[in-house]
């Protein structure tokens, strides 16, 4: 009975199950705040456009007509559109003796006045290369007035970073200095 099931398993139903269980994993990690870091960093484009591939070979593998695949398409795509166009941009910093290294999620909204917003990942070792680990219960927001010529980072402070044990502190000429715990 199972020989029978596995023998009628074809390539494009491994492929499907096997993006599902990507997605799956991706979500899970996601529960305690680890990451992968080229997921995170393509603003989870990677995981839609690879999930709308997996649908792709389904849909060809068992016949499905195409005006369904069309009309589930074009909604993903603009989706997709958004998510690339409004998405945070990341930066990576890395510490004086380079053992530690964090990505800094950024972006920034502008209504009058410019707040900006900053998350903190800390890459951990492991055997999975990337696995990144939020470090900041909330996001941390910054307000500014009349400054044009700044961007994210230089608001935070980056360039006025120091780093002392687990921690890391960002003196801004915005904000009292803002100190991040890198324990995970």
């Amino acid at each position: 009975m199972v020989n029978k099931v596995l023998r009628k398993i074809d390539g494009a139903t491994i492929f499907f199950v096997l993006v599902l269980t990507f997605d799956l994993t991706v979500f899970l990690l996601s529960f305690d705040d680890y990451y992968l870091s080229f997921v995170v960093q393509t603003n989870y484009i990677f995981p839609i456009l690879l999930t709308l591939a997996g649908f792709f070979v389904l849909a060809w593998r068992f016949k499905i007509r195409q005006l369904y695949v069309t009309c589930i398409t074009i909604p993903l795509i603009l989706s997709v559109a958004w998510f690339a166009l409004t998405g945070d941009s990341y930066d990576t910093i890395s510490s004086p003796t380079k053992n530690v290294t964090i990505t800094i999620e950024h972006n920034n909204a502008t209504l009058g006045e410019t707040n900006h917003f900053y998350d903190f990942y800390v890459h951990v070792p492991s055997l999975y290369p990337g696995l990144m680990k939020k470090v900041n219960k909330d996001t941390i927001r910054i307000m500014t007035r009349n400054i044009e010529d700044k961007d994210d980072l230089s608001v935070l402070g980056v360039g006025n970073v120091e780093w002392i044990n687990n921690k890391i502190i960002f003196h801004s000429a915005y904000e009292k200095a803002i100190e991040v715990d890198l324990q995970y």
